[in-house]
């Protein structure tokens, strides 16, 4: 079972995200996180590969506590969840969504 860490950013063009096409397999645990300020995740399907269809955290390292999740999926599919960061420094909440590829385990 890996850990996988998804580490979320704010810039003037808006989030990124690192590894740019995460990938987990069943029983590894995914973490998010962002240095740039709170933020908050929600899978678009009624069924997460987290087991959670909601998470969030606080600016840095800290959000990682939280947000610290083991994945249920067992078979290969591509997930999609919306991201949204707030940005206190340009007063502003940015949003984006990225994928998160589950995979069979090796």
């Amino acid at each position: 079972m890996a850990a996988v860490s998804i580490e979320l950013s704010v810039s003037r063009n808006g989030i990124s995200w690192s590894p740019g096409e995460p990938a987990a397999s069943e029983g590894d645990t995914v973490q998010f996180s962002c240095a740039d300020g709170p933020w908050m995740i929600a899978f678009k399907k009624e069924n997460s590969p987290l087991g959670q269809s909601k998470l969030h955290g606080p600016r840095g390292p800290n959000g990682r506590k939280g947000s610290r999740v083991k994945v249920k999926v067992k078979k290969k599919t591509r997930f999609w969840y919306s991201v949204a960061v707030w940005d206190a420094q340009n007063g502003r909440v940015w949003l984006v969504d990225p994928p998160l590829d589950i995979v069979p385990s090796v």
